[in-house]
């Protein structure tokens, strides 16, 4: 399930989006709807999802990527929101 940014403000959370430099200069392109993987049914017939390794900032049972493959081969790799190398959470946005 993907969460939309508009979930998240509606739960409380917020998106900070800041510049990352472990990017540098690689060029992207836009990714179309064409392109991203598609669940026709909504209940994930045809998917396959491969774990990662395990662990990260501790020896735990936690995977680091999920790449997910629809049935027509279009993939989506999910990673852990990271930030300045650990793994974060989001907090709750305060309304104070």
């Amino acid at each position: 399930m993907l969460i939309a940014e508009a979930d998240l403000a509606e739960a409380g959370y917020s998106i900070a989006v800041t510049e990352d430099a472990a990017l540098g200069s690689q060029p992207f392109d836009a990714l179309t709807p064409e392109q991203r993987p598609q669940d026709p049914y909504g209940d994930g017939r045809g998917w396959t999802f491969r774990l990662g390794e395990h662990g990260g900032d501790g020896m735990d049972d936690m995977p680091e990527t999920i790449r997910a493959t629809d049935a027509e081969g279009r993939w989506a790799v999910y990673v852990p929101l990271a930030r300045g190398g650990r793994i974060v959470v989001p907090r709750r946005h305060s309304s104070d």
